[in-house]
């Protein structure tokens, strides 16, 4: 009787792990809310200035080095403004896609576990449609 073993010149093969291919919009929108993540994150404690701050620069100031997108009519410095409001949008966009997803997901949920009698509760009848969906 003759046993398989593997010799020291022919390794052992390993498992291949694939990623799943995307297609380069779906990798420019992964990229784009990386960097929105990213700036949202960390911005703030990497800029040296508040985006609520009375700026000492001109009003209106144009793009500079001390200033990258300029200032607003106030002065302020329009880069700590949008990495500040980054944070908010993320948040407000994470919590807003939660929201939907729960709500689509328990309603699915619903109608699929829900019996014959209710059928007509799940789908409105055109005569209580508003008008404007229709027109």
């Amino acid at each position: 009787m003759s046993t398989l073993t593997p010799t020291a010149a022919e390794p052992a093969p390993r498992a291949r792990r694939r990623l799943p291919s995307m297609s380069w919009p779906g990798l420019l929108g992964l990229a784009v809310l990386l960097a929105w993540m990213l700036a949202a994150l960390v911005g703030p404690s990497l800029m040296g200035q508040d985006g609520s701050d009375m700026g000492t620069g001109d009003v209106f100031a144009r793009i500079s080095a001390q200033h990258w997108l300029g200032t607003d009519y106030l002065g302020r410095d329009m880069l700590a403004r949008v990495i500040e409001g980054a944070r908010y949008t993320v948040g407000v966009a994470l919590i807003a896609t939660l929201a939907a997803s729960s709500t689509g997901t328990g309603s699915s949920g619903t109608g699929v576990s829900s019996t014959a009698w209710r059928t007509p509760l799940k789908m409105p009848s055109p005569a209580i449609w508003p008008r404007s969906l229709i027109a």
